[in-house]
């Protein structure tokens, strides 16, 4: 009745006195100024599921299960955003971005676009990372950590070397479905309740 597109809200992005809401049927904005929410459907599909929603200085990105749509800001129709590698046609379960660098997370593994080089680097689940169907990815300058149904995987960006961390090494449940990056420590949101790892230890060499 607020003029939402749904009432199951998906993905939630704050982005100063906006707020992208996502929802089964579409994407609405809120501007916290005017105490206002308008939808903006054009372009995309129906009961499309919007499960992500990250933001750059010209776009805004939408992880959905059909694939990656993005609307350049000031513009009100989606364009449908894709890659020779095939890597986000399907669904997209989470969408980060950090520096010039676009990650997604697909039910194929994650893809990684360099907004300003357009370059992309790819990573196969089960073949190139020890885990599949990411479901949420943080980062910073040394490390990517992904949740996934199998544990956490942590990529050490210097050494390109993956890991997967599971209940053999202290987490509750090896179905990650949150990860918080906090300084050099990490949390896991699992089916089981919270851990919380001091990842970034001088004493550890793995």
């Amino acid at each position: 009745s607020a003029g939402l597109s749904d009432n199951n809200i998906l993905a939630l992005k704050p982005e100063g006195r906006f707020l992208w809401i996502g929802t089964r049927f579409g994407v609405n904005l809120y501007d916290s100024k005017k105490d206002s929410l308008v939808a903006l459907k054009g372009g995309l599909p129906v009961n499309l599921y919007v499960y992500a929603i990250e933001t750059d200085s010209i776009w805004v990105w939408i992880g959905t299960r059909v694939g990656v749509y993005r609307l350049a800001k000031g513009e009100t129709v989606w364009n449908k955003f894709n890659t020779p590698e095939g890597m986000i046609t399907g669904r997209v379960n989470c969408i980060t971005r950090f520096e010039n660098q676009i990650w997604f997370g697909s039910d194929l593994g994650i893809l990684v676009y360099d907004l300003k080089t357009q370059e992309r680097k790819i990573y196969h689940s089960l073949t190139d990372i020890p885990g599949s169907n990411p479901q949420q990815i943080v980062l910073n300058s040394k490390v990517v950590w992904v949740a996934t149904p199998d544990g956490a995987i942590k990529l050490d960006r210097a050494q390109e070397r993956w890991r997967l961390y599971s209940t053999n090494d202290g987490l509750l449940d090896n179905n990650v479905q949150a990860v918080l990056l906090d300084g050099d420590y990490i949390w896991f949101g699992t089916a089981r309740g919270l851990t919380k790892f001091y990842w970034n230890s001088a004493r550890r060499i793995d």
